[in-house]
């Protein structure tokens, strides 16, 4: 989350992602160098990150902190948009 314009990492899968064993792992190695590649280039820095992962990656954690189950992603993010709503609209 961002709370300024939003950022465009689809070049992390400008070629297609391979696989014998899925592809779900190897989706998200890209997208995270890609994150980071962007941050490290244009200085673009989260707000917030919440993501749940597989294993134990550290270009994952760099990319996007630690990984947690997923109610907690979703509580996350929901709690996130809430505080950024107008109050009326929050509520409801």
């Amino acid at each position: 989350m961002r709370d300024t314009q939003p950022v465009n990492l689809v070049s992390a899968f400008e070629s297609p992602v391979r696989g014998n064993d899925g592809i779900a792992g190897k989706s998200a190695l890209r997208l995270a160098e890609e994150m980071n590649r962007a941050r490290a280039q244009w200085g673009l820095t989260p707000v917030l990150v919440a993501a749940q992962y597989p294993g134990d990656n550290p270009v994952l954690t760099e990319a996007f902190g630690p990984s947690v189950p997923f109610p907690q992603v979703l509580a996350t993010v929901l709690d996130s948009v809430r505080d950024r709503l107008p109050e009326k609209v929050a509520t409801q």
